[in-house]
């Protein structure tokens, strides 16, 4: 492994202890003063322990599923307020040709930061999203003589992970 491919992994790996850290602190700061049964200390106890337990071998993308779960659903929330915006455009011109286009570029960079979360860099991602449409397809996707149907964000995000430590 080169250096650089270190360097990279370690720097994920401290990502990764900073968003536990980050994670651990909301948890106490947000949580009211009445705990049910976990006190601050049992929440940075837990935090500290994974933490500690964190190795390089653990990271394979630098967001978790449930990040990768709530930006999934935000975007599909944007691509039905799309939807909704061209319904109305319909009613308002219907003979109109127009294709909703707003947030078409937003949408763009939305993907290309969910691919620099997961580490992404052949794209799966936006094959996801447009070709799979989110798993509603249930495309399928052959590795190793291994045939996985994507049908979910977690399918997805499953067989990924495998694919990415199967990289390295």
């Amino acid at each position: 492994m080169s250096e650089v491919r270190k360097l990279k992994l370690e720097t994920a790996l401290l990502q990764k202890k900073l968003q536990i850290a980050e994670a651990a602190l909301r948890e106490v700061i947000v949580t009211p003063f009445v705990l049910e049964g976990e006190s601050p200390k049992d929440i940075a106890t837990d935090c500290l322990k994974k933490i500690a337990s964190l190795q390089v071998s653990d990271i394979s993308t630098i967001i978790t599923f449930e990040e990768f779960e709530r930006a999934v659903n935000n975007l599909k929330e944007f691509f039905q307020e799309q939807d909704k915006l061209d319904a109305v455009l319909k009613v308002l011109s219907p003979s109109g040709t127009g294709v909703v286009e707003f947030g078409n570029k937003f949408i763009d960079d939305f993907i290309r930061l969910g691919e620099a979360g997961l580490k992404d860099q052949d794209n799966w991602f936006g094959w996801f999203v447009f070709d799979n449409n989110f798993g509603a397809r249930k495309l399928t996707l052959k590795f190793n003589q291994v045939e996985y149907v994507i049908a979910n964000e977690k399918d997805f995000y499953d067989v990924f992970v495998k694919l990415s430590n199967y990289k390295q």
